[in-house]
C-alpha cells in the first residue's frame, strides 16, 4: 500500500511540474511574457533549484496568466492546483535558502552543514497543515536526506571549532 501511495504522490508531482513547465514554454515562445509584470523563468538541469525558481516564477504571475493565455492553454492552467503549487514552492524555498547559503563564495561554510541539514530534516519531518500529496512527499524526502546526506567528521570539527559556537546545544542529537 505505501508503495502505491508514493507512487501516486510521485505521478501528481510530476503532472504538475509538466504541466508548469509546458505553460512557461509557451509564454516564452508566444512572446506574451511582456503582458505579464514578472518574467517567467524556464527549468534547467543545471540549476540545482531550478524547479523551485520555475514553480515561483509561475505562482508568481498565476493570476495574470488567465487572462494572458488562449484556451488550450487555460485548460492546463485549471489543470494545476494553485495550492498545491504554493505548499510546493514553500517548502522548496528551504532547499533553496540552504543551497544558496552553502554557495558563498566569500566566507567557508563547512560549519553550517549541520545547521543546515538538521533545518532540511526538521522542515521535511515536521508535517503542518500542509496538503495530504505535500506531508507524504516532505515525509520521504525528509528520510531521504537522513538516509542519503551523510555527516563526516570535517563537518563535525567545522560546527565545533566554529568560535561562535562555544557550545553544542542547538544540536542535542549530535552530542
Amino acid at each position: 500500500m505505501h508503495l502505491r501511495k508514493m507512487i501516486s504522490i510521485v505521478v501528481t508531482f510530476k503532472i504538475l511540474f509538466l504541466s508548469v513547465k509546458v505553460i512557461v514554454n509557451h509564454v516564452k515562445r508566444s512572446h506574451k511574457q511582456t503582458q505579464l509584470r514578472h518574467k517567467l523563468q524556464s527549468y534547467s538541469d543545471t540549476r540545482f533549484n531550478g524547479v523551485y525558481v520555475m514553480m515561483k516564477s509561475i505562482l508568481t504571475v498565476y493570476d495574470e496568466l488567465t487572462d494572458t493565455l488562449q484556451d488550450e492553454m487555460k485548460n492546463k492552467l485549471t489543470d494545476i492546483d494553485k495550492l498545491l503549487l504554493y505548499f510546493i514552492c514553500s517548502y522548496l524555498r528551504t532547499f533553496n535558502d540552504v543551497i544558496e547559503a552553502l554557495s558563498a563564495d566569500q566566507n567557508p561554510t563547512i560549519d553550517e552543514v549541520i545547521p543546515l541539514r538538521q533545518m532540511l530534516v526538521h522542515s521535511s519531518l515536521t508535517i503542518t497543515d500542509d496538503a495530504k500529496v505535500t506531508k507524504t512527499l516532505k515525509r520521504c524526502i525528509g528520510k531521504e536526506l537522513l538516509n542519503n546526506w551523510v555527516i563526516t567528521d570535517e563537518h563535525y570539527l567545522g560546527v565545533i571549532l566554529h568560535p561562535l559556537l562555544k557550545n553544542f546545544q542547538t544540536l542535542p542529537d549530535f552530542k
